[in-house]
């Protein structure tokens, strides 16, 4: 899959979020989703379409593209994950929203992939259903080993 830049992948996501309550998603509703200017919007809006990632309908609709929904929806389930990982950790909703949406731009995909293998298997058997005990038996050394280097 081509990467995209943060900005991009964050109007695709707000697109395919705000697509799930509304019935026609504009530039007006994305600009007050992300808390940006309309101008702003408008500006990005022909960049997403020359990438062939947004498809402008009638009346000022926004629609994803095929490749635009796969890349919201891949962005989307990442941010899912991050803020439902921080808030079972005890984070705040309003902190763990916010570091989602960093964090789920941040790892490349094979490290999101063993990342959700690692907190998804915490709960089996041998792991105790402690993610540091994996993190032991795989060899994590966490900080002190990064430290060390």
């Amino acid at each position: 899959m081509m990467a995209y830049s943060e900005s991009t992948e964050d109007y695709l996501e707000a697109i395919l979020r705000l697509g799930e309550g509304l019935p026609v998603v504009r530039q007006v509703d994305v600009a007050g989703f992300m808390g940006f200017s309309k101008t702003s919007v408008c500006k990005a809006v022909p960049r997403l379409a020359r990438e062939g990632l947004v498809e402008c309908g009638r009346h000022g609709a926004l629609v994803l593209t095929p490749s635009g929904r796969a890349v919201a929806e891949r962005v989307y389930e990442r941010h899912r994950f991050f803020s439902g990982l921080l808030e079972r950790l005890g984070v705040d909703e309003e902190t763990a929203q916010a570091d989602a949406c960093r964090m789920e731009h941040a790892l490349s995909e094979e490290s999101f992939a063993a990342l959700r293998r690692m907190v998804e298997g915490a709960g089996s058997e041998g792991s105790g259903g402690r993610p540091a005990a994996l993190l032991r038996e795989r060899g994590g050394g966490g900080v002190a080993r990064h430290a060390a280097k």
